[in-house]
């Protein structure tokens, strides 16, 4: 863990899931690298703004997906300004049903246990 993750309130853990991130075109996929009780990080092709409000499904493996609301907290650009090739978003959550936060608290715990436990 490096000194960044350690300062952070909420830890988040590394995950690899797809997402369908909601915009005002439509429906994009995407995909969530990290994770936290209030927050994740976002790849995608189609970027909103800070400040943005959407919906996002995350599908976590051998689960199903679920909503999440949130709100874009900040946004970095891969390759240049004019040819972007990706997205990363740092998003906040704002409202997740209680078995879905239920769910990602025990998935963030559990696997800060098992980083722990290798690191003895």
């Amino acid at each position: 863990m490096t000194n960044q993750e350690e300062k952070r309130r909420h830890p988040r853990v590394v995950v690899d899931w797809p997402a369908v991130i909601m915009t005002k075109r439509g429906a994009t996929v995407g995909n969530a690298t990290n994770i936290s009780v209030r927050g994740a990080l976002i790849r995608s092709e189609e970027p909103l703004r800070p400040k943005d409000r959407s919906r996002l499904f995350l599908v976590p493996p051998d689960r199903l997906a679920f909503r999440v609301s949130f709100e874009v907290a900040w946004l970095a650009t891969e390759g240049s300004a004019q040819r972007a090739s990706a997205y990363s978003m740092g998003v906040r959550f704002i409202r997740m049903s209680r078995g879905d936060g239920e769910f990602v608290l025990n998935f963030v715990q559990h696997h800060l246990r098992l980083h722990r436990m290798r690191r003895r």
